[in-house]
């Protein structure tokens, strides 16, 4: 999967959100964004650092405080409808080793 850079970071300001991610590993990343900005823009950029690593398959993206889970099919929304503006801190969620550690629970 190759996620396409992100658009330039916008400055602060009363329309922008600041996102931060951690990442799997734990690393932290921190960015802005407009906060018409689409959820799919975050799942591209969070693909799009883990270039490297190049391990995330399908991923989930999910706030603690209040609980919420978003996947690429919340992509169309905007991080205003969101609920991600004016901040929020998300954790990257690996759906495949959750769904293989279901699979063993089953068995």
């Amino acid at each position: 999967r190759r996620a396409a850079p992100p658009p330039a970071e916008p400055e602060a300001g009363p329309d922008v959100s600041r996102i931060l991610v951690r990442m799997p590993h734990g690393q932290r990343i921190t960015r802005r964004w407009h906060k018409a900005a689409l959820v799919q823009l975050l799942f591209d950029w969070v693909h799009s650092v883990d270039a490297e690593g190049g391990h995330l398959g399908d991923v989930g993206l999910v706030s603690h405080y209040p609980r919420r889970a978003f996947s690429e099919e919340d992509g169309a929304l905007t991080l205003e409808e969101a609920g991600l503006h004016p901040e929020a801190t998300l954790f990257v969620q690996d759906l495949h080793s959750e769904e293989e550690e279901e699979e063993e629970a089953e068995d």
